[in-house]
């Protein structure tokens, strides 16, 4: 039986994964299995895994197009390890990014442990990347000498799967465009609350980068399958673990980086007002399913709050926990969100997103 169990839904990703699968032949603990779903891709990502086979512990499983909800309960399902870890197929690890998170789940035997994500661009694709002004101006900074051609290109392969094996300190210097902005929050905001005990943890707990033993997850925590689209159904698991009793363990030093893709068919404005109008959705059902004021309120302060002020509000309500305030402010938290989604239906722009949601990219 292997250490551990990577859980790695796959869907028409195929370039990206196979510069994924190259960064996990290089880690230093080898005692794990790789359980890969893939939800009914259309492209090459067959024939990247068959490359694969003999080089990594491959479980490979193919289904029609469910979503990843679907693919990742299949994936929870084949689990025979101890430790279970979640992870995306265009998230590149460093050599020891698997050690760190046994030995962050090894030291204690109560945690979810969630690691920090960064961003990389390993193939440039025109209009179609959703990379910010500060990308750009990364970009223009660190290689002048090239962005005047690639402004002609239509696609770029900046990194192989030899670059990868061979120098992969080298790729995350050339490459690496910093801090990915991840669930609504800034990076640098996110450090501060969650490594003093954030009271709304599950907040963060994303699939792209978090481990938790298997024993907590059980047959009872499930990834909910009836979110569609972009979002929730991993904050959702990790609601579940949080109301079940797990304390998140937020470690900063466990980084993987996430490959700056297409979000969808279109131009990369496009494809990110889709993506939010996808989150719309999934976060109404979140609520309506939880229907807690922490639930409400993560909603109806949604860009409007930073983690420092959430974490005071949780707090104070925490404190109120049986009394008739908490009931009042889930009433004013339900109220907001309706009339948040109202002025959204009364406007062509989607009021939820944040000004910058362009730099989204899960």
């Amino acid at each position: 039986m292997p250490c551990a169990s990577i859980i790695m839904p796959t869907f028409n990703k195929a370039d990206y994964l196979r510069l994924t699968l190259a960064s996990l032949t290089q880690q230093t603990h080898t005692d794990f299995e790789l359980i890969l779903v893939d939800d009914g891709s259309v492209d090459a990502t067959p024939s990247v895994v068959e490359h694969f086979k003999r080089r990594l512990p491959i479980r490979y499983v193919r289904q029609e197009n469910l979503g990843r909800a679907v693919a990742r309960n299949i994936g929870l399902d084949l689990v025979s390890s101890d430790y279970i870890l979640f992870c995306d197929d265009d998230r590149l690890m460093p050599p020891d990014f698997l050690r760190r998170h046994i030995c962050a789940l090894a030291s204690d035997s109560d945690v979810a442990v969630v690691g920090w994500k960064r961003t990389i661009l390993t193939c440039w694709q025109r209009d179609r990347l959703p990379l910010s002004v500060p990308d750009m101006q990364w970009l223009q900074s660190r290689h002048a000498d090239i962005i005047t051609e690639l402004g002609h290109c239509d696609t770029v392969q900046l990194l192989n799967e030899e670059d990868i094996v061979g120098n992969f300190s080298k790729c995350i210097d050339e490459w690496c465009l910093g801090d990915e902005r991840d669930n609504f929050y800034l990076p640098e905001a996110m450090k501060v609350p969650m490594e003093h005990g954030f009271a709304i943890p599950w907040l963060y707990g994303t699939t792209a980068n978090m481990s938790v033993r298997s024993s907590h997850l059980g047959k009872l925590i499930r990834f909910d399958e009836h979110y569609s689209g972009w979002g929730m159904e991993d904050t959702d698991l990790s609601y579940q673990l949080h109301q079940a009793g797990t304390t998140f363990k937020f470690d900063a030093s466990i980084i993987n980086y996430h490959q700056i893709h297409p979000t969808g068919p279109g131009r990369a404005e496009d494809n990110a007002a889709a993506r939010w109008r996808d989150l719309a959705v999934n976060f109404q059902h979140f609520c309506a399913k939880n229907d807690r004021w922490d639930a409400w309120m993560i909603w109806a302060t949604m860009g409007r709050l930073g983690p420092v002020e959430l974490q005071a509000l949780a707090r104070e309500t925490e404190r109120h926990s049986e009394s008739l305030l908490v009931k009042e402010l889930t009433w004013a938290y339900k109220e907001l969100y309706r009339l948040r989604f109202q002025e959204k239906h009364q406007s062509n722009a989607f009021s939820l997103a944040p000004a910058n949601h362009e730099a989204i990219t899960g």
